[in-house]
Parts: structure tokens; sequence; C-alpha cells
């Protein structure tokens, strides 16, 4: 009993150190998913204090904006991922969600995991506190904007600097996955 009681809390701390958990162990360097490769799925702690995936909260076309902050405030500017959320409430049949995933290189003084900080109307906001995530998705110098789509592949990505492009680029695949599905809607129309 007493080894069973040592092995537990030695995995407990080891899963504590590690921080979030990805396909390829994230500590240290990891190649980032690139376009048309499965997506990096990681693990964070809900506010309810269990284990999820970020492939348990997809839609049929995910937003993940990445970025940093300088402090460890956990508000950090949403605006870009929720004007993007925005561009497609109408949508019809393609479900739109966005995920904020942020960091601070101060690390989070809630601990040392990835946990979920808020979720409300199709977008979470995510704690990176180890920069984990960050590094498993590439954005090493600049914040990153990624959509994953409807087969839990990197459709394409894109600094948050040039987020006009990752707008259009995502506004062509959810009409083109509405098309598929018999149901184009005026809010894909530029002219309406």
């Amino acid at each position: 009993m007493t080894r069973l009681f040592s092995i537990t809390i030695v995995t407990t701390v080891l899963l504590l150190l590690i921080g979030c958990g990805g396909r390829n162990g994230i500590r240290g360097s990891v190649s980032p998913a690139g376009n048309l490769e499965v997506m990096n799925d990681f693990e964070f702690v809900g506010q309810d204090g269990r284990r999820n995936r970020l492939s348990e909260h997809l839609g049929d076309y995910t937003v993940l904006s990445i970025t940093r902050c300088d402090l460890d405030t956990h508000e950090p500017a949403l605006g870009v991922l929720r004007e993007i959320l925005n561009d497609h409430t109408q949508a019809a049949n393609v479900r739109v969600v966005g995920m904020n995933i942020h960091w601070s290189e101060r690390g989070c003084r809630t601990g040392d995991h990835c946990h979920l900080v808020d979720s409300s109307h199709g977008l979470g906001t995510i704690c990176d506190s180890t920069g984990a995530v960050h590094r498993l998705y590439g954005a090493h110098s600049e914040d990153r904007l990624i959509a994953i789509g409807p087969d839990h592949k990197v459709r394409f990505s894109s600094p948050t600097s040039d987020a006009r492009a990752f707008r259009q680029n995502l506004r062509s695949a959810i009409q083109k996955l509405a098309e598929e599905r018999g149901t184009v809607d005026d809010y894909l129309d530029p002219d309406k």
C-alpha cells in the first residue's frame, strides 16, 4: 500500500511539473503542426478541476489565438478573436468556436499547469502557464491565429498582425463547408 501511495504521489508531481500534455512531450523543443497536419492536442484543467483535451472542445472550425501577455493578468486582448467569431455567428450548420490561449514569461500565480480561465458562448480562455502550448504551435516570436478544420487538421495559420488574410481564408473555408452541407448563408455574401 505504501508503494502504491508513493507511485501515486510521484505521478501527480510529474503531471504538475509537465504542465499541459501534448502528443510530443512539450517541455522542450517540439515540431509544431504544419498546415494540413493533424493538430497538436493538449490537456488542460477545467474550472471544475477535471482534465480536458482540446480535441473534446472543437467546432467544425476552431480558431486558436495564441498570445503572450506581459503580466499574469488572465485578461489578454481578445478583440481580434471576438471579431473573427462574430463574423460567423449566423453560420447555419457550421459551428465556429475559439480558444484564446495566453501565457506570460513570468508564469501564472495559480500554478504550473494549463487551465481554463473562462468559457462562454463558443469562446474559451486558457492560461498556458508554462508556455507549452505556445511552443507546441510554434508561436515563438509572435502571436498567432490557427484554424483547425473539421478533419482536426491545421488548415492555415498566420501571425495575429495579419488577421485580415486569416479572416478571409476562414470565411472561404466556412463557405465551402456550408455549400457542401447545402446551407449557404446570407452573411457569406459580401454584397449583403
